[in-house]
């Protein structure tokens, strides 16, 4: 879930748990998705086991999954900065795709970008959403409307 083993520790102490609790804890807090969120190594998990908690992370309905290689963050407050790490090939793309225009904004704010810098921003993620499309890669809902144009084939086959 991404807490680190010294704010682990802080909340074991502050609620007193023993052994049992401590392993309790641990297991809840696995992902679902296998080690490393299910990323090859060196990568890492940008997106919460859960769907509710992807969605107050601000990413997209049904985008469960997707990986990153970036070391840490950007800079603070540093839209040039942030910049380098979206679009096709930078090493937050892929987890790019799934932040919902709330989200993106979010961000936007956060790194103090300019209006010229936002529409630099949108343009890197729509171009790298659209290779993706383009290479055949399938999102989740192009994967559930083929799933219901074949089941209605199916029906009136």
């Amino acid at each position: 879930m991404g807490w680190n083993e010294k704010f682990k520790d802080k909340m074991y102490d502050m609620f007193k748990c023993n052994s049992a609790d401590k392993k309790e804890v641990e297991e809840a807090l696995k992902d679902p998705r296998g080690e490393n969120g299910g990323c090859p190594s060196g990568e890492h998990q940008c997106v919460p086991p859960t769907e509710a908690g992807a969605e107050q992370a601000g990413f997209k309905s049904g985008f469960t999954s997707s990986c990153h290689s970036c070391d840490g963050p950007p800079k603070t407050n540093d839209c040039k900065d942030m910049l380098t790490y979206i679009g096709t090939g930078a090493c937050f793309d892929k987890c790019s795709l799934g932040w919902t225009s709330t989200h993106r904004q979010r961000v936007y704010e956060e790194y103090g970008c300019s209006q010229t810098e936002i529409d630099e921003a949108n343009s890197k993620i729509d171009a790298s959403e659209a290779k993706v499309k383009g290479n055949g890669h399938a999102t989740t809902p192009s994967i559930a409307l083929a799933a219901g144009v074949l089941a209605l084939a199916a029906i009136h086959a």
